[in-house]
């Protein structure tokens, strides 16, 4: 969407969402295998897709044919390519490296929502 194909954060290659690289570190493994993060909020464990899939359900539920049909303006796309190449190129800058950020959240995010909304329309929703 905002990434070109080859690069997409939001997903690894068995198609489950990944976790963003700067929060890796938040993560642990509890006993049984189930991965979750230590939460400031006072909680042990929570699911780490948790938020991301609230979110992206809450989206998708508006109008699931124009959530599953969004693409990115060619403008926010070329912005994110550039970011990319800049990536690639070691020469991004802190505020640079902060908006790639943020480009990934929103890959992520969008993935989850219109793959929520492709199953609310599969199922005639």
């Amino acid at each position: 969407m905002f990434l070109p194909e080859n690069r997409q954060p939001g997903e690894t290659n068995d198609g489950e969402p990944k976790i963003p690289a700067r929060m890796e570190g938040n993560f642990a493994d509890q006993a049984g295998g189930m991965r979750g993060c230590r939460c400031r909020a006072g909680m042990e464990y929570c699911r780490p897709m948790k938020a991301y899939e609230e979110v992206a359900e809450f989206i998708a539920l508006r109008d699931p044919r124009k959530v599953a049909d969004f693409k990115p303006s060619a403008e926010a796309r070329a912005c994110a390519v550039a970011l990319l190449e800049r990536e690639k190129a070691a020469v991004l800058s802190p505020e640079e490296r902060r908006e790639l950020d943020h480009y990934e959240d929103l890959e992520l995010l969008m993935n989850l929502a219109k793959a929520r909304a492709r199953q609310l329309l599969a199922h005639g929703r």
